[in-house]
């Protein structure tokens, strides 16, 4: 019972307190430490659950190492000017994986299916969100007052809810060539919408994207699938994709910084983080081994590109996050956070040619999609929002083989 109580204050209580979050910074401009004890409660929880996994205690316990190794450095080089920030950095980053562990112990005792559910729906219910914000005129834009479109309803972070919405439609997805009930074409259309309303061009390419593979997946895999999708893939073939191209293509015409954010060149080859990017390669230029090896910590790297960039001593976020684990914890711990998502990626690959369980497709490509938006958008592997999710995935992949029952869900 207690588990259950876990993962719906980890999927679906969370997200209302990072809406209350984002409400007290964008109406109130002020701050609360509501996320911060929130999240940090349940790490502090999480953690104790290392005890019952010697392979998590062991990984644990490195990581926890080579994190304190970092901070060792760091302040014998300077770097740290207050421990706040690395402490904030710190639960963010690890918030994550303190979930793991517990859906990792208790794996056995919990369906794929219903993680996958409530992982569903901390999606879908910034789906909503964002919808009835724009509906009812309570959403915050996601860029400018005066310029760019988009809407992120009552968050802060557009990215961070951006890539939950990418993840939960993956999952929404497979259910709906699986089971096609008329409530995962709804959901479909919730993700569709929400994506085309925050207005980030990373979010509505890659949801293009994810309709895509929806109708042309039976081409290539071969799986039992719903009669209702088949009739929902005709539509979204010869009237849906059509209409969300027309659409998206209004949406770039806004207004110039819009234009600019959708010229095709520019997104490939991702020359929109260049000035990020620039700055980094620029502060990176004085590093040595150490910094190399450990990196510089959350405060010197932000303040460091912000002098860059503005020419004042100004915390600026990359928001390419290869860069920013390499200059925050080094090209140790940094690749060892970066490479994660590759080695589950690879096991569930052979696992599906193995066993053919088609769930493990729409996961593969809910982790490309992950990985792709931290290299092209930023906040994915920096996000402790979207990274729950992307636990949930990776928990619902261990066991490949297993019977996953979503009558009970219908």
């Amino acid at each position: 019972m207690w588990l259950k109580c876990y993962i719906y204050i980890v999927f679906i209580v969370s997200v209302f307190v990072d809406m209350y979050n984002g409400y007290v910074q964008l109406v109130r401009h002020s701050s609360t430490i509501l996320p911060s004890i929130f999240k940090g409660g349940i790490l502090l929880f999480s953690l104790i659950f290392l005890v019952k996994s010697k392979k998590m205690l062991v990984i644990g316990a490195s990581f926890l190492i080579l994190f304190l190794v970092d901070v060792l450095i760091w302040e014998t080089s300077g770097y740290v000017t207050t421990f706040s920030a690395i402490v904030n950095d710190f639960v963010r980053l690890v918030y994550p994986f303190g979930v793991f562990i517990v859906l990792y112990v208790y794996k056995n005792r919990i369906t794929k299916d219903f993680l996958l559910h409530n992982a569903m729906y901390f999606g879908l219910i910034i789906a909503i969100t964002v919808v009835l914000g724009k509906i009812f005129g309570f959403g915050f834009n996601s860029y400018g007052d005066s310029y760019g479109y988009g809407t992120k309803g009552l968050f802060h972070g557009g990215n961070d809810i951006s890539l939950s919405l990418l993840l939960s439609f993956c999952i929404c997805s497979y259910y709906l060539m699986t089971k096609g009930s008329f409530k995962y074409i709804i959901f479909t259309l919730l993700f569709i919408n929400s994506s085309l309303l925050v207005g980030s061009t990373a979010v509505m390419l890659a949801a293009i994207i994810i309709e895509i593979f929806l109708i042309v997946l039976p081409l290539f895999v071969h799986n039992s699938y719903a009669l209702y999708y088949y009739k929902f893939r005709k539509l979204l073939f010869w009237l849906g994709l059509p209409l969300i191209f027309f659409v998206v293509y209004k949406i770039s015409q806004v207004d110039q910084y819009t234009r600019k954010k959708f010229n095709l060149e520019n997104i490939i080859s991702g020359q929109a983080r260049n000035p990020l990017k620039n700055a980094y390669y620029e502060v990176s230029n004085n590093f040595g081994l150490w910094e190399y090896l450990f990196g510089t910590g959350p405060e010197y790297l932000q303040n460091r590109v912000g002098l860059h960039l503005y020419g004042i001593l100004k915390p600026r976020l990359l928001e390419v996050d290869y860069l920013t684990l390499f200059g925050t914890y080094g090209h140790i711990l940094g690749l060892l956070i970066l490479l994660y998502p590759f080695i589950v990626f690879r096991r569930n690959f052979i696992s599906w040619l193995l066993g053919r369980d088609f769930c493990l497709v729409w996961l593969n490509i809910a982790i490309v999609i992950f990985v792709a938006h931290g290299i092209i958008a930023g906040h994915a592997y920096t996000s402790s929002t979207a990274s729950v999710i992307l636990m949930a995935i990776i928990i619902s992949s261990l066991d490949s083989n297993s019977y996953i029952d979503i009558k009970k869900y219908d």
